[in-house]
């Protein structure tokens, strides 16, 4: 078994790395506040342990397992234990050190069990995907700055799902996954603090921490950068290349050039692909994804969500969004064949929302004019 050490600024503290596991080691007792699978809630230890277990784990003794792992490793039974399906080697570790404090932060991050706080599961989706982190300091913290830190640890930590637009498994943005797990342990070398909120120094320290980590172990695990391609936006979303393609072909009439229907599916597609590749295309489509979550939300200045769901005819702006990239693909032809997707609806667009239904309507009319007029 290959051991890798992981860097920490803070004195006493030691991190090491293998396959399946990452173990932190402190010379002494450490004040712990966790909500960990082995030993959650307030314990002092000198040990703790971030777990992979296979994503077919069956999770049914997992404290057991945990306290075997830790044994196994040379941790006594007070060792505080996570686990997770996200393999060892995407950690990241963030590290702050000044005169005034010393802070490193521990971060494996999944998000296929994303989830919005406040959304009722009605399935089971997705079982896998966990955000967990650990928080170690070398300042003597008392009972509410602990407290404080595991507000902030949450609140960055949903800060940065928003700002790599990590979508919920359910729909909307994501806040967090349905089992990521905390643990925020203190030396008691440094200074003694009775507050770390946000306004302290060290929570907005900490914030910054965590919310760059957060990020970068997404990124190392999923590549899900905030600026990748539409395409996968879209299909976050829930919308597929082959979805836009069958909702075309519902109002596919042959033509020249595209006489039959495989014709027709191919040359759809070739479009779709050029220009969901245009930054002015994906600018319009992310514009109204936006205005439909406000809309959603309730957002829209003088348009409750009530009423916003009701679609009422004096919006218009949808039309507008529709018409302005049919008009960019296509031009004129483009607005007329936006027309015939408008009136009709076919596929997707039956199922989609205010102003997604005419965004997507104008992509597809665009494209297919396209295919009409030039035999793309």
């Amino acid at each position: 078994m290959v051991v890798k050490k992981l860097e920490s600024c803070i004195k006493g503290i030691e991190i090491s790395l293998s396959e399946e596991d990452i173990i932190v080691r402190s010379s002494d007792p450490l004040n712990i506040l966790s909500s960990a699978v082995l030993n959650g809630g307030l314990a002092k230890s000198k040990y703790i342990i971030n777990h992979y277990v296979p994503k077919d784990y069956d999770h049914q003794m997992p404290e057991e397992l945990l306290l075997q792992t830790a044994k196994k490793n040379g941790l006594d039974e007070t060792c505080i234990g996570l686990m997770t399906a996200v393999k060892m080697e995407n950690v990241i570790v963030e590290n702050f050190d000044s005169e005034d404090f010393k802070i490193c932060v521990i971060v494996t991050a999944g998000t296929t069990n994303s989830i919005q706080a406040g959304q009722y599961i009605t399935d089971e989706k997705n079982k896998h995907g966990t955000i967990n982190i650990i928080l170690i300091t070398n300042v003597h913290l008392n009972l509410p700055a602990i407290v404080n830190i595991s507000q902030v640890i949450t609140e960055a930590k949903t800060l940065a799902l928003l700002n790599l637009d990590i979508r919920s498994q359910y729909g909307g943005y994501a806040t967090g996954t349905t089992t990521d797990s905390i643990i925020i342990a203190c030396q008691e070398r440094g200074p003694k603090i009775k507050y770390a909120g946000t306004a302290t120094m060290i929570g907005s320290k900490i914030s910054n921490l965590i919310e760059i980590a957060v990020k970068k172990a997404i990124i190392k695990r999923e590549s899900k950068k905030p600026d990748r391609d539409i395409i996968f936006r879209l299909e976050e979303r829930g919308i597929e290349i082959s979805d836009l393609i069958e909702t075309a072909m519902e109002l596919y009439i042959p033509h020249p050039g595209v006489e039959t229907k495989e014709k027709a599916r191919i040359a759809l597609e070739k479009s779709l692909n050029k220009f969901l590749k245009d930054p002015n295309v994906a600018i319009l489509l992310m514009a109204a994804y936006r205005m439909q979550e406000d809309g959603e939300r309730g957002l829209i200045p003088m348009i409750s969500k009530e009423n916003f769901a009701k679609d009422p005819v004096y919006i218009v702006a949808d039309e507008i969004l529709g018409m302005a990239i049919s008009n960019y693909i296509a031009g004129t032809r483009g607005i007329f064949e936006f027309y015939r997707f408008d009136s009709q609806k076919p596929g997707i667009l039956k199922k989609k929302g205010v102003f997604i239904d005419d965004i997507i309507g104008g992509l597809l009319a665009g494209v297919s004019s396209l295919m009409y007029s030039d035999g793309v």
